[in-house]
């Protein structure tokens, strides 16, 4: 009857007339005992819907099927917790590297590894405080076909320094300059520039042409939005465009 019901769903009472069933307190007394082996469910107080397997769900193959399959549960199992305790290892190996105060005088690397990995691109190296945060858009199609990229970055707990790399040559030594460039830089280029050349950088990140970089200003720090139209060697158009955003 629960098989050929609409939908799942027998009514008791139309069971009890079909089964001519005089006290229908048999027909609860067994929908009691399938309840309680959660084979059915009431729906109401006069219906009851079936929740157990269907006929010919009990054969050797899906009992096999079904031992083969807690096996492989199990072994999945066993291999994450492997892969836990493994990871656990790495991450204290980590962390012993990092905190070993000899160690911690190497931790860093310098403008010329930068230039040397990235040759031919403009760079921009990222000094900002710990916990500072990093967002990345899906990057706009410029006007001359290029793809636009923009990175937002946003500290609480100090100022973040940006910072033009760029070498001329594969064998000259790279130059850096702060992002807005200071006005002495900002003289034709015919004149002597004296670049910032700090030794050490945190943080590097390698800016594509038509790369665009802005932090706007919220809460306790923000840089501005930079644009760098080319790569390669410093020029006077690179630092007119570099000025011509807002230093905040």
């Amino acid at each position: 009857l629960l098989q050929e019901a609409k939908d799942g769903v027998l009514d008791l009472k139309a069971a009890a007339d079909t089964l001519a069933v005089r006290q229908k307190r048999r027909i609860y007394d067994i929908t009691n005992v399938l309840e309680g082996i959660d084979l059915i469910e009431k729906k109401s107080k006069n219906s009851i819907q079936w929740k157990g397997v269907g006929a010919g769900c009990n054969t050797k193959e899906v009992i096999d099927r079904l031992r083969y399959l807690k096996a492989e549960i199990e072994d999945l199992e066993l291999k994450e917790r492997e892969l836990d305790q493994q990871k656990l290892w790495l991450q204290q190996s980590i962390k012993n590297v990092m905190d070993d105060s000899i160690n911690n005088r190497f931790s860093y690397v310098t403008h010329e590894d930068i230039c040397n990995c990235f040759n031919g691109d403009t760079l921009l190296a990222i000094q900002a405080p710990s916990g500072t945060q990093l967002e990345v858009p899906i990057p706009e199609m410029g006007q001359n076909g290029q793809k636009k990229y923009q990175i937002n970055l946003k500290s609480h707990s100090g100022p973040i320094h940006v910072l033009l790399i760029n070498k001329e040559s594969s064998s000259s030594k790279p130059v850096v300059f702060p992002v807005p460039p200071p006005d002495d830089l900002t003289q034709p280029s015919s004149q002597s520039l004296t670049p910032v050349t700090p030794q050490k950088s945190s943080m590097a990140t390698q800016n594509l042409p038509e790369q665009h970089v802005s932090e706007r200003s919220q809460a306790l720090q923000q840089t501005s939005a930079t644009d760098i139209s080319s790569a390669g060697s410093i020029s006077g158009d690179i630092i007119d465009e570099l000025m011509s955003s807002d230093g905040k």
